[in-house]
This record gives C-alpha cells, sequence and structure tokens, in this order.
C-alpha cells in the first residue's frame, strides 16, 4: 500500500497493514473519516472484544516544525505511566505503529459525542449539574495535558465523548402541568482527539489548529499560539452546552468577528489592539487609527450571535466563569489550574 498521494484504504488494505503492524485479532468495520492524509476507521478486536477507533496518518506531509509523531509518543508513554490526575479523562490509547510511510494509531471508542446529544431534537439541554461535572472533567484533562506540554488544538463538542449515553424520561410538574423531561444519565465523559495535538515543551506553535465556532482569535488572525488556544474552545464548549447550539458560527471577515467578540465581552483591551496594529491588520483601522466597530453591517444571525455573555447564560458566576475562559488576549487568559478553582465549580 502507498501512502502517497492520499490515502485510499479499503477494508482488505487496512486488514493487511493492521495484521503487519499492530494485531490479527483487529478487523475493520467502517470508514467514518477519508481524507487526503487521513482515515479514519470503526473497528473490532475479537480476542478483547473492544471498540476500537484506527487512525491512519500519512507521513511526510506535515509542516516541517510539526512532527505527526510528537504527540502520539508521548501521549501514549504519559498512558502507559502509573494513573495521574487527569489521565482517566482521555480514551485510551491502547497502541501504535509507524511503517515509512503511515503511521497507525489504536483508541477505544465511544460512539456518542456531545455534539450528538445536542443535535437531537427530543432531547433536553444539559442539566446545570451534569454541565458543571461535564467542565469539571475536561478542565482536568487539559491540564494534564498541558502540564506535560501538550496542546490540545482541536477541543469542540464532538472530540468529547460519553461513557454512558443513555437518555432516561422522568416526569416533571411545570407550569401547572405534568411535562416530560428527557436527560443524561450519566456525565461521565472521555476526551478523544488528543493525538492530532502539538508537543510545545520548547517552541511556540505555528500550525494552524482549532474547530470551526470554538477558535481563539490568535488563531483568527494568525498570531503565535500555545496552551490558551484550549482554553478558549473549552470556554465555547461550556456556552454551547448552556444554549444548545455552537455560539460562534463561521463569521465572514475579520471585522464582523472582532464585533461579535465585543459584543459578547465588551471592548477589546489595548495591548491586544496594539498586537492587531503591530500584526499588520491595517484593514482593521480606520484613518485616525481607531478600530473598526461597525456594528451597521454586522446583521445578527440570531439572539445567540448577536446578545452578551450575561444575556445568553443569565448566572453570574457562570458568566465570569466563562468570560475568563473566552479573554480575546492570549497573554492575560487564564489556565485550566485556575478555572478549576472557581467558585461556579465549587456550587
Amino acid at each position: 500500500m502507498s501512502a502517497h498521494p492520499g490515502l485510499a484504504l479499503d477494508s482488505k488494505g487496512l486488514k493487511d497493514l493492521l495484521d503487519l503492524t499492530l494485531s490479527s485479532s483487529i478487523y475493520p468495520m467502517e470508514e467514518l473519516i477519508s481524507a487526503e492524509n487521513l482515515s479514519e476507521w470503526s473497528a473490532k478486536d475479537l480476542k478483547s472484544n473492544r471498540d476500537l477507533v484506527i487512525k491512519v496518518k500519512a507521513l511526510g506531509t506535515t509542516p516541517k516544525d510539526y512532527d505527526i509523531s510528537d504527540a502520539t509518543r508521548v501521549m501514549y508513554e504519559f498512558q502507559r505511566k502509573s494513573a495521574a490526575v487527569g489521565q482517566d479523562f482521555f480514551v485510551e490509547f491502547i497502541a501504535y505503529a509507524v511503517t515509512d510511510e503511515v503511521a497507525i494509531c489504536e483508541f477505544e471508542r465511544y460512539k456518542i459525542a456531545l455534539c450528538d446529544i445536542l443535535n437531537q431534537p427530543v432531547a433536553q439541554p444539559f442539566l446545570g449539574t451534569q454541565i458543571r461535572a461535564i467542565a469539571t472533567q475536561v478542565l482536568t484533562g487539559l491540564d494534564y495535558l498541558h502540564r506535560n506540554g501538550l496542546v490540545h488544538g482541536n477541543l469542540a463538542s464532538s472530540s468529547v465523548v460519553l461513557v454512558d449515553a443513555t437518555v432516561v424520561s422522568f416526569t416533571d410538574f411545570s407550569a401547572g402541568r405534568f411535562v416530560t423531561r428527557r436527560v443524561l444519565r450519566s456525565p461521565v465523559i472521555k476526551i478523544t482527539d488528543y493525538d492530532e495535538g502539538l508537543h510545545l515543551k520548547k517552541r511556540t506553535g505555528r500550525r494552524v489548529v482549532g474547530v470551526c465556532g470554538y477558535e481563539a482569535p490568535e488563531i483568527v488572525f494568525g498570531m503565535k499560539w500555545s496552551y490558551p488556544v484550549d482554553i478558549f474552545a473549552f470556554g465555547c464548549l461550556i456556552t454551547e452546552l448552556y444554549i444548545g447550539k455552537v455560539f460562534m458560527p463561521s463569521i465572514p471577515n475579520d471585522t464582523q468577528y472582532l464585533t461579535r467578540l465585543e459584543r459578547l465581552l465588551g471592548r477589546l483591551s489595548l495591548p491586544f489592539v496594539d498586537r492587531l496594529a503591530a500584526k499588520g491588520f491595517q484593514r482593521l483601522f480606520n484613518e485616525y487609527g481607531e478600530l473598526i466597530r461597525d456594528l451597521s453591517d454586522c446583521e445578527p444571525y440570531d439572539k445567540a450571535t448577536s446578545a452578551s455573555l450575561a444575556e445568553l447564560l443569565r448566572r453570574p458566576d457562570l458568566v465570569e466563569f466563562v468570560r475568563l475562559a473566552l479573554v480575546p488576549d492570549s497573554y492575560v487568559r487564564v489556565n485550566a489550574d485556575f478555572l478549576l478553582t472557581h467558585q461556579y465549580l465549587r456550587l
């Protein structure tokens, strides 16, 4: 099998590859993702009776400052060490192998992500206690990654999976009538896709990262980025769980993106604006050197994209908690360890 150009894997080709590299007891089931340099499959290990995800990535096409095996090898070694706080919040990294052309990673598989629950029209929003539990687990996991020099880089509701996705029904008396509500039975989660991250022990990331709707300003404007990109994505994730939709959708241009940030969080800080000017974003400034805030041309998509954070979340402690995570200036954005001590999580 040749990995270039692209990855053209069928189930037979993947089975032959797995027999040579990982285990003859693993059988591919269904291709989940097919891209030029990535093929992701669901699989079954008949020996252990485990559901698996197999990722096959082509090598030799990544930027010079990013070795695709960096995060893979580091995280694999971490999970082979004695248990540490935060380690349990990641799907298990079972094995990996590297050939001259591809890297193959084997993970345990959970079928339902948070985004799948949000997309169910019959499901109720997550309970407040469940969101706090999810926030604590995700932050503890991010803190573990950051302490070990890794940036996740792709945190989103699609990369947080539920250990038990059972939805239960109960009857509640509300507004003078009985109402049937559907909620998750358990908020226990696992974080996936951390193998796509970057090892940043000695350098600041320059590779493009982030999921649409979760990108930090430093990603949008092509600035140097580091661990704070995960914290911004976390703030987007928690807000999404409360309002039931992605609240930072794709925005057409830079000016509208900044307008959206100011609607949410208030005026941008002067140091952040100065760095935008220094970066060469002159189109964002008028002839007097002032940041353009053309609100009249920025028609809101809906309430979730035009409201302030206080209007969306309506709880002072929650608003403060999320605002700390969404600070536009990465230089002053707090870390995961700090957020774990916030009063919102201690209720």
